[in-house]
This record gives C-alpha cells, structure tokens and sequence, in this order.
C-alpha cells in the first residue's frame, strides 16, 4: 500500500470507492462505479504478454509486450473498446480486414466486437510494447 504524504494540502478520497460525476443528461451527480480497481493480472502465451492493472465495467488498462519474432494472432474483443498506444516498436495492426503500419508513439482502438491481429514490422529480436 502506498503511503500518502502529509503535507498534501487536499482532501482526497479512498480509490476503493466511487466518485461522484456530473452525468452529462441529467446533470446531477451520481456515483461512478469501479472508479479504480486495481488486479495486477498477467497473463502470458507464446507470442505476447498482457499485464492488466486496472479494470472496470467499462475498459481496463495495461501493458502488452509482443513477443520477439511473434505474431499475436486474430484477438476478438468482445464487450469494450480497446485502445492502444505503441511505446516502442513497429507494427502491422490489422482490425478487421484493414491493415495499419504503426509505430512508437502511434495510437489506435478496436471497437467491441471486432478482431484485431499485431505483426512486429522488424524481424530482429526485439519485443514491441504497447499500453492499452
């Protein structure tokens, strides 16, 4: 657990519990389910890594790590919007039937329901990091 400094002159709540937003139809607060949990889950197979840290009803956030020399084969993504942000690396995307050249500090997103694929560009060995 990660300790909060004293001398931080603001009032801060508990990230365990949801926050209070201004829905945007019927402007009044409501709370904000999910607001931040954290799972620290891994995940690992022949062509790539997934480490997921935080996850909500909504979308989740993480790290994958394409394996050097791999492909990460057709990935369904089923109920929530995917998006990615290369932070090294240079990789063919394919979402659906239409294929992308993208590189570090490129983004892009899967809507739910689709099928995406990476290909790493390089063949030397090398890992290509994206955060989703």
């Amino acid at each position: 657990m990660r300790e909060i400094p004293s001398s931080l002159d603001h009032s801060l709540a508990d990230v365990s519990k949801p926050a209070i937003v201004l829905d945007p139809v019927t402007n009044k607060e409501v709370l904000l389910g999910d607001t931040a949990s954290c799972v620290s889950y891994h995940r690992s197979d022949d062509a790539a890594e997934i480490y997921k840290d935080l996850s909500t009803s909504y979308f989740a956030t993480g790290v994958l790590v394409l394996k050097p020399l791999k492909v990460k084969g057709r990935q369904f993504v089923y109920t929530n919007t995917i998006a990615f942000r290369i932070l090294h690396g240079q990789v063919i995307v394919t979402i659906h039937k239409t294929s992308y050249y993208l590189a570090t500090g490129d983004s892009f997103y899967v809507p739910a329901g689709e099928c995406m694929c990476l290909k790493p560009v390089c063949w030397e060995v090398q890992e290509t990091k994206l955060a989703c």
